[in-house]
C-alpha cells in the first residue's frame, strides 16, 4: 500500500471500484464529511475515453440525488491523468450538476487536506437534485423503518 493510500484510509477515506465490462473499470475515494455531505476525493477510469468514469459519477450523482446528499470535489488531475486540463475537468463535472465555488465549508477540511499540502485549486459542489422517491423508501419513512439503497 502507498503512503497515500495509507494515510487516505486513516483519514476515514473509502475506496470503491466497478468494472462495468471486461477491462473496463472505475475506482472512487469517498469521505463522508457530515450526515449529508460526501467528498470525492479522487476518480480513476480505465481505460481513458471509454465513458467509465462518467458512468460511475453517474452512479455517484444518481444515488446521491436519492439520499439528499451533497457532493463535493476538487476538480483537479491526478497523478498520470496530470495531461488533462482543468478546463476540461470542470467542464465534465458542470455536465454532471456540479458549480464551481471560491471556498467548501471549512468543517469539510480534514488533517489529509492539511497533509497532501493546502488550499483546493478548483473547488466544486453538487447539491441534490429533485427526484421523485420509490414507493419503497416512502413505505419505510411511513413506518419508521430505514432501508438500504443498493444501486444494481
Amino acid at each position: 500500500m502507498s503512503v497515500r493510500a495509507h494515510v487516505l484510509h486513516g483519514f476515514g477515506y473509502k475506496y470503491f471500484a466497478y468494472e462495468f465490462g471486461e477491462g473496463v473499470i472505475a475506482v472512487v475515494v469517498l469521505r463522508a464529511t457530515d450526515d449529508h455531505v460526501v467528498e470525492i476525493r479522487t476518480l480513476v477510469a480505465y481505460p481513458d475515453r471509454v465513458g467509465s468514469g462518467r458512468k460511475m459519477m453517474e452512479v455517484l450523482c444518481d444515488l446521491a440525488d436519492k439520499t439528499g446528499v451533497t457532493l463535493w470535489l476538487d476538480a483537479a488531475p491526478y497523478g498520470s491523468r496530470a495531461h488533462i486540463p482543468p478546463a476540461k475537468l470542470k467542464q465534465f463535472y458542470r455536465r454532471l450538476g456540479f458549480f464551481a465555488v471560491k471556498r467548501v465549508d471549512p468543517s469539510w477540511v480534514n488533517g489529509y487536506h492539511r497533509w497532501e499540502g493546502g488550499p483546493f485549486d478548483n473547488p466544486m459542489i453538487r447539491n441534490p437534485q429533485q427526484v421523485s422517491c420509490q414507493p419503497e423508501i416512502e413505505a419505510a419513512a411511513v413506518i419508521g423503518r430505514s432501508t438500504e439503497l443498493v444501486h444494481a
